[in-house]
């Protein structure tokens, strides 16, 4: 299992670091995640911390056994959760980090396959061929609104209550990802 990102340079399609149709398969698991702390500086930043932990090591002690039962998307998903629950568990513990949490949008690229989970609004997206697709759906106050037909999404980019997030790692329960 290899975790974190490879450092290609971005450009423009066609420029060197451009890697679109020509990119070569890892050989071993790779992961990729953004977490987005919450609850102040030091609470953000642990919560962050704890969910890029457990994840990797969620999927390290995986490696080796790609067969288990449930496969990849649902060691994904049972790691989310197990962080959800060490989040919360330290933020109650700790009154210095009351109230902390993260977003979470974690990709693992296996092969060919692309597995995502997501809760909050930190967004997975795809180039390819110069096209950017956004993979995930926003888990938000406003994406809801939109989706409901009570914002545009013109709307949305300026509501007030666009910084409003409904699921966080460490948040309430029940925790609901996406993936």
């Amino acid at each position: 299992f290899r975790g974190g990102a490879r450092q290609d340079r971005a450009g423009p399609p066609g420029e060197a670091g451009d890697r679109g149709a020509s990119a070569s398969v890892p050989e071993a698991p790779t992961l990729l995640l953004v977490a987005d702390g919450m609850g102040g500086a030091v609470g953000g930043a642990e919560a962050a911390r704890m969910a890029a932990l457990t994840l990797h090591q969620a999927l390290s002690a995986r490696n080796g056994r790609p067969d288990e039962p449930g496969g990849t998307a649902a060691t994904l998903l049972q790691a989310t959760q197990l962080a959800h629950r060490e989040i919360r568990r330290r933020g109650w513990s700790d009154l210095g980090l009351r109230g902390m949490g993260t977003t979470l949008t974690a990709a693992l690229v296996e092969g060919d396959a692309l597995h995502l989970v997501q809760v909050g609004d930190s967004r997975a997206l795809l180039l390819r061929h110069g096209i950017l697709t956004q993979l995930t759906r926003d888990q938000s106050m406003v994406q809801d609104m939109v989706d409901s037909g009570v914002l545009t999404p013109e709307q949305a980019r300026s509501s007030p209550h666009r910084n409003v997030i409904l699921q966080a790692l460490g948040g309430e329960d029940p925790l609901e990802p996406v993936g």
